[in-house]
């Protein structure tokens, strides 16, 4: 799957990498270094996201969790950052 992005009034595109494991993925994208997470989420399409607008209940909390390191996309102002329970969680699992 590709994905036109528009950056600074130029076209790029995210261009989509062979999967080397056996999970179904419905997308992926190659997103250059100079790219935001922000730009990158904008650009993932999700249907739950899609329904639950349509119902009047969008969440605009989201996050990505990269290498042990949450980034938390807090730019809307009604966001939660859902890092907070996922620490008190982890903090009282025994494993």
């Amino acid at each position: 799957m590709t994905v036109p992005v528009q950056f600074s009034g130029k076209i790029e595109k995210l261009t989509s990498l062979r999967s080397t494991n056996s999970a179904t993925k419905t997308q992926e994208f190659l997103v250059l270094g100079q790219q935001t997470l922000t730009e990158l989420r904008d650009n993932i399409y999700c249907l739950s996201d899609q329904i639950m607008q349509k119902a009047g209940q969008h969440d605009p909390s989201g996050y990505f969790l990269i290498e042990d390191v949450f980034y938390n996309d807090l730019r809307d102002p009604s966001a939660i950052d859902y890092s907070e329970p996922i620490f008190d969680w982890l903090k009282k699992s025994k494993d």
